[in-house]
């Protein structure tokens, strides 16, 4: 019974291959399942209702994980494995007061650029410490 699998296997993948490297969905064996979403889970993708599509969380933000930016940032200053959206770039989520001549900015894990008092451009460093913010370059020093 094994070996007639294999043939009928091999017969199919010739029939169909047309000399392309991989055979048509239709032949291939079937993939692990995510709830009925068809996510290859051992390449590391779930799903995510929000876009209704199979991502990796790590590298695609998934409304599913987060509130805001604010809360995304957060879960990954505690550890989660999470991507959070690009808008959260650009996004002061400091809870203390940056001097507006401060033009460089460290947030206790990672340094910012700032402009009129606003950060702009930061590393994205995953920290599970977090140490206490201050400015690392005043404008005219």
């Amino acid at each position: 019974m094994n070996s007639f699998i294999k043939l009928l296997f091999i017969f199919n993948f010739l029939k169909y291959s047309n000399g392309d490297i991989m055979p048509p969905i239709d032949i291939m064996p079937p993939i692990d399942n995510s709830f009925g979403h068809n996510c290859l889970i051992s390449a590391g993708y779930s799903w995510c209702d929000g876009s209704e599509s199979c991502i990796r969380i790590w590298e695609t933000p998934c409304t599913d994980n987060y509130i805001d930016c604010n809360d995304c940032f957060k879960k990954q200053q505690h550890g989660e494995n999470i991507a959070c959206p690009e808008e959260c770039d650009n996004i002061n989520t400091l809870p203390v007061h940056i001097p507006i001549n401060c033009n460089q900015w460290y947030d206790g894990c990672n340094n910012c650029n700032v402009k009129n008092g606003i950060l702009t451009d930061c590393t994205r460093l995953m920290c599970f410490i977090e140490d206490t913010p201050y400015c690392i370059n005043y404008l005219g020093h």
